[in-house]
């Protein structure tokens, strides 16, 4: 599981936590920084088959909100975790914190934090709670943003489906902005680490769906140009 593997490996440190539910594999993964000591990852240790090329990856990364009841093993969520913790972060600080969950109960409770848009959560096998430590970096957010989303290429990378679903500032209820926040009803269920914050989770299983082609664009429209500079003929 993902403690024992954590405790073996001097790249990372588990933050441990008073075992509240079985639900949490083992508590938080907190990154190195240094993705070279991390022989799970290793292209060593990985088939040459099953490498897949980086813009493919990138191309084949979509939301995908609907899985398969297959689990995701252990042994790949330990590779998943030690993927993503490989992330930058802004001077080093490594203030993300990552929680896996593989309870179907608790994954179904947590998939209640908001009343539009994440009951689709309560299909996944796998959820990844991407929390911050704001006293660790004051751009904790940033950090967790980048975190999860070379996860999300992980999982890509592994042959799984995932989706991210907001926590960060986003109510329980739609209608009431200001009322009880997805973070409040989250801290009830998990346990989360005093004054640390969460930016989302990522809910990632196999999936047998196929979504629907991108539409087509062009990705230079988005990119700017100097030469589109209004003052620069001043």
């Amino acid at each position: 599981g993902s403690g024992s593997s954590g405790e073996q490996n001097p790249a990372y440190r588990v933050c441990r936590f008073r075992p509240v539910r079985a639900a949490v594999r083992t508590g938080f993964f907190r990154g190195s920084g240094a993705a070279a000591r991390c022989p799970a990852i290793s292209r060593q240790n990985v088939k040459h088959d099953t490498i897949m090329e980086f813009l493919e990856i990138l191309r084949k990364r979509r939301s995908v909100r609907k899985f398969t009841d297959r689990p995701v093993p252990g042994e790949l969520i330990d590779r998943l975790l030690e993927a993503a913790l490989t992330a930058p972060s802004a001077r080093n600080t490594r203030s993300t914190l990552l929680l896996p969950v593989t309870d179907r109960a608790l994954i179904d409770r947590m998939a209640q934090m908001r009343d539009y848009g994440s009951a689709f959560l309560a299909k996944a096998p796998l959820a990844v709670v991407v929390a911050g430590d704001p006293s660790a970096c004051d751009v904790w957010r940033e950090n967790a943003a980048i975190t999860a989303t070379i996860l999300q290429l992980a999982c890509v990378d592994a042959g799984l489906a995932s989706c991210w679903v907001h926590v960060d500032g986003r109510p329980r209820r739609r209608e009431e902005p200001a009322g009880e926040q997805a973070l409040d009803y989250l801290r009830t269920l998990l346990p989360l680490p005093e004054g640390c914050g969460v930016l989302c989770v990522v809910a990632a299983g196999y999936s047998d769906f196929e979504p629907a082609p991108l539409p087509a664009f062009d990705p230079r429209s988005r990119i700017l140009s100097l030469d589109d500079d209004p003052h620069a003929a001043e």
